[in-house]
C-alpha cells in the first residue's frame, strides 16, 4: 500500500498535467508523448500490483486499468470530448485492443447518442477508415461534416447558425460563406471560440477579416479580437499586441496571441524585451513561419507539417484547421490525442 498510493496519486496528477498540457501554448508535439510515456510506464506498475486501485474520486483509473473496454461508463465521466477521446486512445492502446470496434458496435445500437458519434470524431486517424461501417443516415451534421468527402453528404445550412459547430459545417462545405454573416450570431451568444475563430478567419478575404476585428473589437472582452488580430496575417497589429501583454488583464491572451503570430520564443522574447529592442530581421522570420501562414490562399503541406510536428499546441490546432480548408479529403485532426495525435499521410 505505501508504494500503490503515491502511484496511484502520481498517476492522476500526470493526467491532470496532460489535460492542462493539451492547451498550453509552451507544450508541443515532443512533449505530449513524454507524458503520455510516463503516465502509461505508471500505469504498467499500477497493472502489477496484486490489489486493483479504485477511488471515488478517480474513477476514470480504475477504468483504464480494467481490461474491460467499458465504453459506456467513459462516456459518464465529466470530461471535454476531446479528453474522452485521448482516454479511450489510451485504453486502447495500454490493453492493446481496438479503438474502433466497440465504438462502431455501439454507434449502430445508440445512434442517437451523440457523445459517441463526438468520440469517433475526436479520433480521426482511426475512424476515417472505418466509416463506411457506421449509420451515416443518422450521424449529426457535424460529423458528416467533419469526414465530409469521405461520407459524400452535402449539408446545407438552412436554418442559420445556432451553435458553434455549425461554423465548421459551413466553412468546410462551402468556401464562398460569408464569416461575418456566421460570426455575428455565436459572438452575441458567447459561443465564438477560437476553433470557430481559426475557421472564419482562414476562410475569410483580407476586407472580411477586418470586418471581422471591427465586430469583436466592439465586446468588453478582448479575447477574440486580439486572436483575430494575431490570425489577420498583418504585422500592423503586433504593437498593440505588445503593448496589451503588458496589461495585467489581458497578458495571457496577449500572450496567446503573439505565440499565434511568431510562436512561442518569439513572443516571448518581445514581450520581455519590447518591440523597439526586438531584432526586426528576426521577428520578420518568425512572422513568416507562423502568422503569415494562416492568412496565405494555399499554405505548403511541408510548412503545415512543420508547424504540426514542431510549433505549440495552439499553432498545432490551426494547422489542423487550415489542412483540412485546403484538401477536402482530410478531416480534423485533434492535437490532443494519444501521442499528439497523427498527422495526414496524405500530406507527408
Amino acid at each position: 500500500m505505501l508504494i500503490k498510493a503515491p502511484l496511484h496519486d502520481q498517476a492522476n496528477l500526470l493526467l491532470l498535467q496532460r489535460e492542462q498540457m493539451s492547451r498550453s501554448r509552451y507544450v508541443g508535439l515532443q512533449q505530449l508523448q513524454h507524458i503520455d510515456q510516463r503516465l502509461i510506464a505508471h500505469l504498467r506498475i499500477l497493472q502489477q500490483a496484486r490489489e486493483p486501485v479504485e477511488s471515488p474520486d478517480t474513477p476514470w483509473l480504475h477504468w483504464l486499468l480494467h481490461p474491460k473496454e467499458a465504453l459506456p461508463v467513459l462516456l459518464s465521466f465529466d470530461f471535454t470530448p476531446a479528453h474522452q477521446a485521448y482516454l479511450w486512445q489510451l485504453k486502447a492502446y495500454f490493453h492493446q485492443f481496438s479503438a474502433t470496434a466497440s465504438v462502431v458496435q455501439y454507434v449502430n445500437t445508440a445512434p442517437d447518442f451523440e457523445a459517441v458519434w463526438s468520440l469517433a470524431k475526436h479520433s480521426p486517424e482511426h475512424f476515417q477508415f472505418v466509416l463506411e461501417q457506421l449509420p451515416l443516415a443518422q450521424a449529426p451534421a457535424w460529423f458528416l461534416s467533419a469526414f465530409r468527402q469521405q461520407t459524400k453528404v452535402a449539408l446545407p445550412l438552412d436554418k442559420g447558425v445556432t451553435q458553434s459547430s455549425d461554423v465548421h459545417i459551413a466553412c468546410l462545405q462551402d468556401s464562398n460563406i460569408d464569416p461575418l454573416a456566421l460570426a455575428e450570431p455565436l459572438v452575441m451568444q458567447g459561443q465564438l471560440g477560437l476553433l470557430e475563430l481559426g475557421f472564419l478567419m482562414m476562410q475569410a478575404i483580407p476586407q472580411q477579416k477586418q470586418a471581422l476585428i471591427n465586430l469583436l473589437s466592439k465586446q468588453q472582452d478582448l479575447t477574440m479580437v486580439m486572436y483575430a488580430m494575431a490570425l489577420c496575417g498583418q504585422q500592423k497589429y503586433l504593437p498593440l499586441l505588445v503593448d496589451l501583454a503588458q496589461d495585467p488583464q489581458w497578458s495571457e491572451t496577449a500572450a496567446e496571441s503573439l505565440t499565434i503570430m511568431l510562436g512561442v520564443l518569439a513572443a516571448d522574447s518581445v514581450i520581455a524585451d519590447g518591440l523597439s529592442a526586438s531584432d526586426p530581421a528576426y521577428m520578420k522570420h518568425a512572422f513568416q513561419s507562423s502568422g503569415a501562414t494562416w492568412a496565405q490562399a494555399i499554405t505548403p503541406p511541408h510548412q503545415l507539417q512543420q508547424l504540426w510536428q514542431h510549433g505549440n499546441q495552439i499553432q498545432r490546432q490551426l494547422a489542423a484547421i487550415k489542412a483540412s480548408l485546403q484538401c477536402s479529403t482530410l478531416p480534423l485532426l485533434n492535437e490532443s490525442g494519444l501521442w499528439g495525435g497523427a498527422w495526414h499521410t496524405a500530406l507527408t
